[in-house]
């Protein structure tokens, strides 16, 4: 299971984190690995507390390639998955706000520059940010220049796919590789439950492909109905438009 970021409800309390610890456990307690990284409404150090195992040098489970950053590698069956941290930080105290678009702190880009374009099976990128709103800052927030995660994946021949959370919406587009009329797939999947599409994403790899199924339960924005108030008709429509709805990643 992989939680793409804003397991916080707004602004990355340790409280929001000790609610979610109990309900992935279970899922853990069923023997399913699960994988988190943050979102804009997330807070690294409160995160780091209730999930010490992402915490470098303390329990050893999953621990982050990248010091300080909430980063998995995760095998599966016929590809893999990058599991990146794209989360901008406001450090300015603890409980506040982060800026809403994300980065990729340049520690974290060089480690994919130096492993993406060489990887031998099938990948996936995933984050909570899409991928346009990913800009490369040093340590210090300033934009690293030439850097560019794009140009990274178009260099890498096993790409598959690029999928991430963020916009609360079922969303398919795809990307150039290279100059080879290659494409690869970018996927944006919804929350699971606050506004606009809610629901999960199903997703079976094979030998040569992955498929991305879409569960949609609900929709509604900006806010939950009312008692006694009328269903808007738009927010039925906009759960039919998407039904049976996939993306296949070709490997």
């Amino acid at each position: 299971v992989f939680v793409l970021g804003d397991a916080a409800y707004l602004n990355g309390r340790k409280v929001d984190y000790e609610k979610t610890r109990p309900v992935f456990q279970l899922l853990v307690d069923a023997g399913i690995d699960v994988r988190l990284t943050p979102g804009n409404h997330d807070h690294r150090a409160a995160f780091r507390e209730v999930y010490p195992e992402y915490a470098v040098d303390e329990a050893h489970v999953i621990k982050s390639p990248v010091p300080g950053k909430a980063v998995s590698v995760v095998r599966m069956p016929t590809c893999d998955f990058f599991l990146i941290d794209s989360l901008q930080e406001n450090l300015s105290e603890p409980e506040i706000y982060n800026p809403v678009p994300g980065e990729l702190p340049a520690d974290e880009y060089e480690w994919l520059k130096e492993r993406l374009p060489k990887w031998e099976r099938p990948f996936f990128v995933g984050c909570h940010h899409p991928q346009h709103e990913l800009t490369v800052r040093d340590k210090d927030g300033n934009p690293v220049k030439g850097a560019n995660l794009a140009m990274i994946l178009s260099e890498s021949p096993r790409i598959a796919g690029f999928v991430n959370g963020h916009d609360h919406c079922w969303a398919k587009g795809w990307c150039g590789r290279g100059m080879e009329y290659k494409t690869y797939h970018k996927l944006t999947v919804p929350t699971t439950g606050f506004w606009g599409d809610i629901g999960y994403v199903l997703f079976r790899t094979a030998e040569d492909r992955a498929v991305a199924e879409l569960v949609q339960t609900d929709f509604y924005f900006p806010r939950p109905l009312k008692p006694g108030e009328a269903r808007p008709a738009d927010w039925d429509d906009n759960i039919a438009a998407n039904e049976g709805e996939k993306c296949l990643f070709r490997f």
